[in-house]
């Protein structure tokens, strides 16, 4: 549990700076124990869950189109506490033992602690409600909070009606080794976002690019 949190979710319109200052803002904010961030942002995109290494997971993705009205992105916690990282790490199996084929959604308004109001946004069918702040240790759920309630008060996003989508995890998986060009075993290659060795679409980008070199020398020396 290097890094979790949750994902939240409002209309398109309502997070038009976050779309406007960079493709993929990256925000982070410090806390005692760790750092919360923003992660993987996506305009006009929809809010997907997955499995992952025993635990199902909230993710997120948007389409080539743009044709989605909502956009979402994830607010993490990243631990660099030991004691911390090992109860949030407690926290997650339990939750995904007592509920293994749900998620969670809760209003953004509910979950920072304003007066209730209706929701724009539609949870998943596998959500259920739940209040989300308990999933977390103390330390987490109070910095996640604080950190949503800044990107409001920066203007970045307009929370209103809004979800907060959970559990939201990364590098739940074990770490690959590779070489400098992304292979594990001879000729098998594993590259791309999150692969082990790099996050972020540019750097996945070069990982691919390094492997595809490699196996292109390989074949041209071997007069293929």
């Amino acid at each position: 549990y290097p890094c979790g949190g949750v994902r939240i979710e409002v209309p398109r319109i309502q997070a038009k700076l976050l779309e406007e200052t960079a493709e993929n803002l990256k925000i982070k904010m410090k806390f005692s124990k760790g750092y919360v961030k923003t992660h993987c942002f996506c305009s006009a995109g929809e809010v997907i869950s997955y499995k992952s290494n025993g635990n199902l997971l909230i993710g997120g993705r948007s389409n080539s189109d743009q044709s989605s009205s909502f956009t979402n992105v994830a607010i993490l916690y990243k631990c660099i506490d030991n004691d911390l990282k090992h109860e949030a790490l407690l926290s997650l199996r339990a939750i995904s033992k007592l509920y293994p084929h749900n998620t969670f959604f809760e209003s953004i308004a509910s979950f920072v602690g304003k007066k209730q109001e209706r929701l724009k946004v539609i949870p998943l069918s596998s959500s259920i409600p739940y209040e989300i702040g308990k999933l977390f240790p103390d330390e987490i759920s109070s910095a996640l909070k604080t950190f949503i309630l800044n990107l409001e008060k920066e203007k970045y996003i307009d929370l209103t009606g809004g979800i907060v989508h959970a559990p939201c995890s990364e590098w739940t998986t074990p770490k690959i080794i590779t070489s400098f060009v992304g292979e594990t075993t001879h000729n098998l290659f594993y590259v791309g976002d999150g692969s082990g060795r790099t996050q972020g679409i540019v750097a996945a980008a070069i990982m691919g690019q390094r492997a595809a070199r490699a196996i292109l020398e390989r074949e041209q020396k071997n007069g293929r």
